[in-house]
């Protein structure tokens, strides 16, 4: 029965082995439906053999599920938290470089891993003068207000304009920091 070989695979390195190799197809899968902006499906792939491996040692015959709709659930959790931290490190950065040393103490005090906390202040100083030379000052206003997650009425009424006049300057930040990113990333 395999709800029997992976309770084994907690205490024999041989069948987690085993386990993990059965089992690496459905992390594919489940990885295929995923994206990771400014990373690659092999590291989704690895976030979901981590869930692969959790779902594996914490896996409870008594709880009357299937191992194979826990290890399921165990995967998208984790490929999903990944790309979630992923997304938060992306707007942390924004705000770093729109907020200057304000944010960034907050973010070197936060619970970020000391690993994070070092690639954002090593970068920040170039992203913050990349963007500052990209967008105009109207323009760091508005992209200011949208990552603050005011809507666009409300960031159209605290700067006076229209909310396509506000649709169109963050269709043109859009491309603007796209652009930065496409240039770092070739650096």
């Amino acid at each position: 029965m395999l709800e029997s070989k992976i309770l084994e695979a907690k205490t024999n390195p041989l069948v987690l082995e085993q386990v993990l190799t059965e089992f690496k197809p459905l992390v594919v899968s489940i990885s295929r439906k995923y994206f990771l902006v400014g990373g690659e499906f092999e590291d989704l792939l690895q976030e979901g053999m981590i869930g692969l491996y959790k779902a594996a040692m914490t896996f409870e015959l008594e709880r009357n599920v299937k191992f194979i709709t826990f290890a399921t659930l165990c995967i998208t959790r984790q490929i999903q938290t990944a790309i979630k931290k992923a997304t938060r490190l992306k707007n942390v950065l924004f705000n770093e470089i729109l907020d200057d040393d304000k944010v960034l103490d907050q973010i070197l005090s936060s619970e970020l891993n000391p690993e994070d906390k070092y690639i954002v202040k090593e970068n920040s100083q170039k992203f913050q003068a990349d963007i500052n030379n990209a967008l105009m000052d109207e323009e760091k206003q508005i992209l200011k207000l949208y990552l603050a997650n005011n809507s666009y009425e409300e960031i159209a009424n605290k700067l006076n304009l229209s909310k396509k006049s506000v649709d169109n300057k963050l269709c043109q930040i859009r491309r603007k920091l796209s652009h930065l990113l496409k240039e770092n990333r070739g650096k």
